[in-house]
This record gives structure tokens, C-alpha cells and sequence, in this order.
């Protein structure tokens, strides 16, 4: 059915009508998180109903870049889209990372609609990881496939470090390695940093401003 594939994405539908996961397996994944910069205090201004249009109309846009580098949205949380690839379709031409400033460029070129609808334009923050995670489904009513494990915990984490970074912006070293091709646009080094709940730092890197 059209309408359910949309719901819940056509990879998970079709992982879910498979089975697929239905026995928990661990697989190397990019991890994507992106986060609608300034949501909340927009939500004062918007009210409830406004920021419900404002963050479709925004995740929507987001949907055309995810499609495009074969990326799996895993989940919408409040402000936040978190989008997935396995390591072997990840790893191809940076797509994680090309996805994200394809999301950026979107946006940007839709700068104005969403001015004169809201008032504002909608501006993005992101981060990317790479590791192991367990993908398995849960539920009986309402299945879902999720992921877990220390690689969402610390994509999360990133994406926290990357609201205080210029670019806005933050990958770890273990996803960049794993990139087959070149890189599309220049990344600095900033070095290690703390991860909240986690005794080791993380080497990082972000976009060169």
C-alpha cells in the first residue's frame, strides 16, 4: 500500500514485509542526525499549529536530498531527522555527507517561500558517525525497525558539539575514513573531543569556513 510506504519509508516497509530484522542482526552504519536550528523559539512566535507546518514543510524539503543519496530515514524527532545508510551504500561517493549539504542547498534555495509563509527560514545543524548498531524490530500492534547501540548515542552527542562549531557541522574521523571518493568540499581538523557519558574523547572533524 502507497499511503503505508510513505508512512514509514519504503526501505523499512520493505524490511519489515521481509522480515528482515526480524531477528536482531548488528550492522555498520552511517548515522546521520540534523536538527532545525532555533525550532523552539520559533514555536513561541508560530504557535503549535504553525510550527507543525513549518517543521513539515522543512522535513519535506529534506526529504528530496535523502532520497537522492539512497539514505533511510530512520526516524522525526521533534526538530530533529535522523537518516541512516548501510556501510556499503554509505560509503559510496560521501553520500552522507553530500546529502547533507544537497539538504542545505534545498533549503537555501527555498529561503524566501518560507520567509513569506513564516517569517523565517528554516537553518540546519548536523552530524555524522559511523559504527556498529543492532537493527531489530519491536512491537506487535505497531512494528518498527530500530536501531541501537554506542553509535546512535554518540551521533546524538555530536550533534549537541555541533550548535558550538562555525559551519554548524560535525563529523567523526571513524565516518570521513570510510568514504571511498574524494571529498566534495574541504573539512578541518578540530581534534578530540569530550563526549558526554564517555570516558574517551572522539577525533572530529568539521566544514572549513
Amino acid at each position: 500500500d502507497l499511503a503505508v510506504t510513505n508512512i514509514i519509508g519504503p526501505r523499512a516497509f520493505l524490511h519489515l514485509a521481509t522480515g528482515r530484522y526480524h531477528t536482531p542482526v548488528e550492522e555498520n552504519r552511517f548515522v546521520l542526525f540534523v536538527d532545525i536550528a532555533g525550532s523552539t523559539t520559533l514555536a513561541e512566535r508560530l504557535g503549535g499549529l504553525g510550527i507543525h507546518r513549518f517543521l513539515d514543510k522543512t522535513f519535506r524539503t529534506l526529504t528530496g536530498p535523502v532520497i537522492d543519496y539512497r539514505g533511510e530515514v530512520l526516524n522525526y524527532v521533534g526538530d530533529e531527522i535522523i537518516v541512516t545508510w548501510p556501510e556499503a551504500s554509505g560509503a559510496v561517493d560521501c553520500r552522507p555527507l553530500r546529502c547533507f549539504l544537497a539538504m542545505r542547498a534545498s533549503l537555501q534555495q527555498l529561503q524566501s517561500r518560507f520567509e513569506e509563509e513564516f517569517g523565517a527560514a528554516p537553518r540546519i545543524r548536523g552530524s555524522l558517525h559511523f559504527g556498529p548498531v543492532i537493527v531489530g524490530e519491536i512491537g506487535d500492534i505497531k512494528r518498527a525497525i530500530v536501531f541501537n547501540g554506542d553509535v546512535m548515542n554518540t551521533a546524538a552527542r555530536l550533534e549537541e558539539l555541533s550548535r558550538n562549531v562555525d559551519g554548524g557541522f560535525i563529523a567523526s574521523r571513524a565516518a570521513i575514513n570510510r568514504f571511498r571518493s574524494a571529498l566534495p568540499i574541504p573539512l578541518c581538523d578540530l581534534g578530540s573531543r569530550d563526549i558526554r557519558g564517555k570516558s574517551d574523547g572522539i577525533d572530529v572533524v568539521g566544514l572549513a569556513t
